[in-house]
């Protein structure tokens, strides 16, 4: 009422609904985080499920419509009130996102919207203090100039921004430059108006005619207020911003020239088309502002952008976006710092030219130029640059962007994108491009097979057909029908049902989609901590059954030649590759995708079904050619790849951060979906599901479609929800396209006509590109048709949608392209799915892994050779699984290996690597964990250990037969003895390190190794103490003192003392681990290697026998020492100094190595040696050098007598008369003694 009341006084009316206050909106976004609570933040996106955001929007979308129909000619403004001192952006970004989608909804519909209207409010003083006046001056320009510096979500939005300020003399004071440079650097179309209310006047419009479902999720008003513009500040015109020097740098000549930018469409003028190819040519193209402006500001960013693109499969694909998109860039950068120049410096690179590799310097601190700043990769080698520690993670630059924009970049991304840019729990790159497959079909061949197999009928695949609506088994679209409608199709046209690609490695892209459809995952990962990536399963092949299907078609002639036959013919006549070396040198020369649909007609053609890429496949076949249809392919998954953008990390490190910024800039602008380049850079969908592709309303497809869609329509009947949010019905009429005109729609419904075009009599409409009012065209998209309408002087569309929908026939689904893509991307998925993406799965592709399992199914290498498709697929497996394992020497890898039986005569085992590839430097073999048997070290033990042993008791024997002659005498029957038992003690203690290690065996080694050490240096320390109590000693007293009963019982105790401590030691006592144990080993070539060794010198108790041991010897070394004096038939001291060095020398290194090294045979060894040499210095010091003396009679001459020592010593004045003059002349020694020991 008072819109009507006022309409004629009223030209401007600003819709206010305060949504940045509306606490309805604050419970939208907490229910939301509420349902998300792994996000922080979540910005209400436009979907069809989203039951928050659309009642607001088509209640907001209807007071428009609403207004303008009462008064076409009043200009209606979106308004929001801002309060800076109460606005909290982190707080309300998610609400100005919401903003920011309304006004984006409002203007793609065409809703008659003037302006996004942001009116300040703030709290004035009324103080007249010059000095407080200043510094809320201050503040409110720091409050607008804060809050539109944070509207960069804003930015490229098609339509003006209107800031509306209080008009007072302190705002009238602001400067208002410094908010206009801030909607440069935002990209932001501002104007600025000092406004003032109409004094006592303010009306509040409550518009409540929203059903129930609105008022569940709505409780708040729209206002409407009156402002008198009194003053507009608009932005200034751009300085000479429209010129750009685009220079192509070839090896040896450039080639400059400069174009002017369009800014209303994007785009260079007369700029030549590009493609791929055609840049590939140019070793790189410089875009930059002219010279003299460079100049000017002498300060001049350069920005190295690679485009890394499969030539071969994606050449001819168009490039001009690229220009388009980095001109704009250059010139928002420019806008936004005056005095700075940025200058793009673009290189096409082909991903599968080895000589277009980037960043091959392997040093990071060194300068690379090999390495861009920014880059557009495929997934694939995304993965590979990762791995070489290339790129940088962009995880910071998209929480910067929610910053920025109000909107996660994650929830925009088509969620599979994940498993090819997310890697290692990071963001590595931002999807730019996306390919799938559709599925393509010969109409006609369908229609004219159907009556060929009475029991198979053959129904149009959907979503042409209403026969594949139903979810039972019999009517799903799976890959057994897909096979059996192939098999059909063949037996009727005698051609091949399957037309199949193999360029451009088609067969790996079709093998995973039939493999994530019939349940097995293409690759996997093992539980290993290396987590190893292998084909299907970690076990042998168990799911041959599912490919029977699969090998069906490859042999009964469903599917056509693709490898040419020469390829075949030279694989046949060479033996069946066997290495790895042979089958990479076995080439399949592929037929090329155009070849393929000539080999049966003269043009380009599909007799019956071929899955393919759709954005390949249009410039054959454009739906203007009715006979081939794009559908559905069979199954649940297609084929999902593309290409991201990545930022570098090894280049120009003094400005990284600066680089990386500006990096990411242009990435943002690349992906804005209200600017062009996205849609350019893809024909008909873009990996970012919130965002459709704009091509798919404009392209030619759409005019068919359109044709295609009035041919076949069953129902006339359309609807639409009109202003007051009614259903409105009309009938039209169809009239079906010629070969001289497209199809028509007229419509006859007076009421109707009158309503929106002010006649009554009828009006025909034709299928054309665009809706356009004066020519009457329509379009039709996803089952609606588009009228054009004139609504406020402005040409805009009303959108009509046929009650097809709500037939059960399917045959009139949309059919479009464009939708079948869509739909097709919704269940696309990568080859490694579910896992992420690694750098060896490029090998599967390079190395034709696919085609050659496709080949041996199909063809017979030989005729003794028949393997079962088993066999043909462990084979695959094997392949697969060697070439995608990483290489043993990547940083931080965990190799896993087997080892072969340990070979006697080298003592090492092979080494068989399970989880990666062996580099140059990796070990092929390692030391086994004990020497064999049979191995020569072995056998020369047992040979000395033999010739010890016997001649031991040769010793043994001679030494009792001359027991009673002077140098055995001399030297001591008993000690000798004792020591030769000693050392046969220690000469078996070698037996047990030879062998298989065992606890017995570890136990038994150190027991005779101590009992033989103990009694050898216990022996030879009583004998010389002994020696030195008889002719050191002052009173002949202690000649007597050392009996042999003490002597054994010293030498007991010694053995006993031992022996307790090997018990405590062998049954575990205090000690945390057993002796013989299983550990891991580090090797540097090698990896982790379990052994399995004796770790004796590791305990406390051996340790304490061994320095019992040690002590004995220095004891005896000592005593040695001391009596080097006396005479030389009893005096061993010169070998007792040398054999306890000895001795010590050993035990010393025995301990050394056994500490530097767990690796059990060099243990053994080392303590083989030590103790045959301990031996062998030992023994024939002591026994075998006295019998010698013996043997040959080297008898020296003495004036010492031996006489029995017993008739001296039977009394005591015996005692006595040993005390003469003659003795004390000898300084005590005694001269006539039987035997020291």
């Amino acid at each position: 009422m008072i819109l009507r009341n006022y309409r004629n006084k009223i030209l401007s009316w600003d819709i206010s609904d305060d949504l940045i206050y509306n606490e309805s909106v604050k419970e939208w976004v907490e229910k939301l985080d509420a349902n998300k609570p792994e996000v922080s933040k979540s910005p209400i996106i436009l979907n069809e499920d989203n039951h928050y955001f659309n009642p607001y929007y088509n209640l907001l979308k209807n007071i428009i419509v609403i207004g303008n129909s009462i008064d076409k000619h009043i200009t209606i403004n979106y308004q929001q009130t801002i309060n800076p001192s109460s606005f909290n952006y982190e707080n309300d970004i998610q609400k100005l996102s919401i903003v920011y989608q309304m006004v984006h909804r409002l203007l793609e519909e065409m809703v008659p919207m003037n302006s996004l209207q942001f009116k300040f409010s703030f709290n004035l003083s009324s103080s007249s203090n010059e000095k407080e006046k200043e510094e809320e001056k201050e503040i409110i320009s720091d409050s607008v100039f804060h809050f539109i510096s944070n509207l960069k979500i804003f930015s490229n939005l098609k339509t003006n921004i209107d800031f509306l300020i209080p008009n007072n003399e302190k705002v009238r004071a602001i400067e208002f430059d410094r908010f206009i440079q801030i909607c440069h650097k935002n990209s932001i179309k501002c104007q600025f108006s000092l406004v003032e209310s109409i004094k006592n006047y303010k009306s509040i419009v409550s518009f409540n005619f929203y059903n129930n479902d609105y008022n569940s999720n709505m409780s708040s008003y729209f206002n409407s207020t009156l402002d008198i513009i009194n003053s507009k500040i608009y932005k200034r015109d751009n300085f000479d911003s429209r010129s750009y020097n685009i220079t192509f740098s070839m090896n040896d000549s450039e080639d400059s020239k400069v174009y002017e930018y369009n800014y209303d469409l994007y785009k260079l003028e007369d700029f030549p088309e590009f493609t791929y190819n055609d840049l590939y040519e140019y070793k790189k193209i410089t875009i930059k502002k002219p010279d003299e402006i460079i100049e000017s500001s002498k300060n001049v960013t350069s920005l190295s952008f690679y485009v890394v693109v499969d030539i071969n499969d994606n050449g001819d694909r168009k490039a001009n976006y690229l220009f388009n998109a980095i001109a704009l860039y250059i010139n928002n950068k420019k806008e936004i710092d005056p005095g700075r120049d940025i200058e793009i410096v673009v290189s096409v690179k082909d991903s599968r030219n080895s000589k277009d590799e980037m960043c091959i310097e392997s040093d990071s601190n060194k300068y690379d130029p090999t390495c861009p700043d920014l880059a557009l990769l495929t997934s694939n080698d995304i993965s590979v640059y990762f791995k070489k520690v290339k790129l940088t993670s962009l995880d910071k630059f998209i929480r910067e962007y929610y910053k920025d924009y109000g909107i996660t970049l994650e929830s925009k991304i088509y969620k599979y994108a994940f498993y090819d840019y997310h890697i290692d729990n990071q963001w590595m790159a931002i999807p730019f491009t996306v390919q799938i497959r559709t599925l393509l079909f010969n109409s006609t061949t369908f229609e004219n097979c159907k009556l060929f197999n009475k029991d198979l009928e053959l129904h149009l695949p959907p979503p042409y057909h209403e026969y594949w609506d139903s979810s039972t088994d019999e009517t799903s679209w799976d890959w057994k029908s897909f096979f059996e409608y192939a098999k059909v199709i063949t037996d009727c046209t005698k051609y091949p049902g399957i037309t199949f690609f193999g360029e451009n490695y088609e067969e790996l892209k079709f093998l995973s989609m039939f493999i994530q459809s019939v349940g097995i995952p293409f690759i996997i990962e093992n539980d290993d901590k290396a987590k190893v990536k292998m084909f299907a399963t970690e076990n042998k092949i168990d799911f041959a059954d599912r490919f029977e299907i699969l090998e069906e078609a490859l042999k009964n002639g469903s599917i056509n030649e693709w490898i040419k036959k020469e390829s075949i013919d030279k694989w046949r006549k060479n033996p069946y590759p066997s290495t790895f070396k042979e089958i990479e040198n076995t080439i399949f020369e592929k037929i090329s995708n155009e070849d393929v649909l000539k080999l049966y007609s003269n043009s380009p053609s599909i007799i019956g079904m071929a899955i393919a890429n759709p954005e390949k496949m249009i410039k054959y076949f454009d739906n203007e050619n009715s006979e081939i249809k794009y559908g559905y392919v069979p199954g649940i998954s297609s084929y999902y790849g593309g290409e991201g953008f990545v930022i570098t990390n090894s280049k120009k490190k003094n400005s990284f951060d600066l680089i990386t910024k500006d990096a990411f800039d242009l990435i943002t602008l690349f992906i804005n979906n209200t600017l062009p380049f996205l849609h350019d850079a893809n024909t008909y969908i873009t990996p970012f599901e919130d965002t459709e592709n704009s091509n798919c309303k404009q392209t030619s497809e759409n005019l068919s479609e359109c044709n295609n869609y009035i041919d076949n329509a069953i129902s006339t009947v359309y609807y639409f929800i009109d202003k007051s949010n009614n259903y409105v019905i009309i009938n039209a009429e169809h009239v079906k396209s010629t070969s001289t005109s497209n199809a028509k729609l007229i419509i006859r419904d007076k009421e109707f006509l009158t309503t929106y075009y002010s006649q009554s009599s009828p009006i025909e409409f034709i299928c054309g590109m665009d809706p356009n009012f004066e020519k009457k065209e329509i379009t039709y998209y996803n089952n609606r048709i588009d009228l054009p309408i004139l609504n406020n002087n402005i040409n805009t569309v009303l959108t009509i949608k046929s009650t097809n929908d709500y037939f059960s026939s399917n045959s009139n689904n949309d059919v479009s392209l464009c939708t079948i893509a869509n739909e097709m991307l919704k269940i696309a998925r990568p080859i490694q799915y579910p896992l992420n993406g690694f750098e060896k799965m490029s090998e599967i592709e390079n190395k034709e892994l696919v085609a050659r399992l496709f080949v041996n199914i199909r063809y017979k290498h030989s005729e003794d050779r028949n393997p079962t498709l088993t066999e043909n697929l462990e084979e695959f497996k094997r392949l697969v699984d060697h070439y995608i394992l990483p290489n043993c020497k990547e940083n931080n890898f965990e190799t896993n290996f087997t080892l072969s039986a340990c070979k006697e005569s080298t003592i090492t085992q092979d080494v068989n690597y399970i989880n990666c590839i062996p580099s140059e430097e990796s070990d092929t073999t390692t030391r086994c964990n004990y020497i064999p048997y049979s191995n020569i070290i072995s056998i020369l033990s047992f040979v000395v250990i033999g010739i010890s042993f016997v001649s031991g008791l040769v010793s043994l024997f001679l030494m009792i037969k001359h027991r009673k002659s002077k140098n055995i005498s001399a030297f001591g029957m008993d000690f000798s003895i004792i020591l030769l038992f000693s050392t046969f003690i220690l000469t078996i203690s070698i037996i047990f390190w030879l062998g298989e290690g065992s606890t017995v065996k570890c136990n038994l080694r150190i027991w005779f190794q101590i009992i033989g050490l103990t009694n050898i240096v216990g022996s030879i320390l009583l004998k010389e103490e002994r020696i030195s109590s008889i002719f050191i000693g002052k009173d002949v007293q202690k000649i007597f003192a050392p009996k042999m009963k003490d002597i054994y019982i010293k030498l007991g105790v010694f053995n006993i003392i031992q022996i307790i401590l090997l018990l405590l030691w062998t049954l575990n006592v205090f000690e945390k681990e057993p002796a013989f144990r299983q550990d891991i080993e580090y090797h540097p070539n090698l990896g982790y290697k379990d052994i399995e060794y004796c770790d004796i010198f590791n305990s406390k108790f051996v340790a304490v026998m061994f320095l019992f041991i040690f002590c004995m010897i220095i004891y005896t070394l000592l005593i040695s020492i001391k009596i080097r004096n006396i005479p030389k038939e009893f005096n061993e001291s010169r070998f007792i100094i040398s054999s306890s060095t000895f001795q010590i020398i050993m035990i010393f290194f025995v301990f050394f190595v056994c500490i530097i090294t767990k690796t059990e045979v060099y243990r053994s060894l080392c303590f083989i040696i030590c103790m045959l040499l301990l031996i062998i210095f030992t023994r024939p010091l002591f026994i075998e050098y006295k019998i010698y003396c013996i043997i040959t009679k080297k008898n020296t001459d003495s004036s010492i007598v031996i006489v029995n020592a017993s008739s001296y010593i039977s009394s005591s004045e015996k005692k006595t008369d040993y005390q003469t003059s003659e003795f004390k002349s000898t300084n005590g020694a005694v001269t006539e003694v039987h035997s020291i020991f």
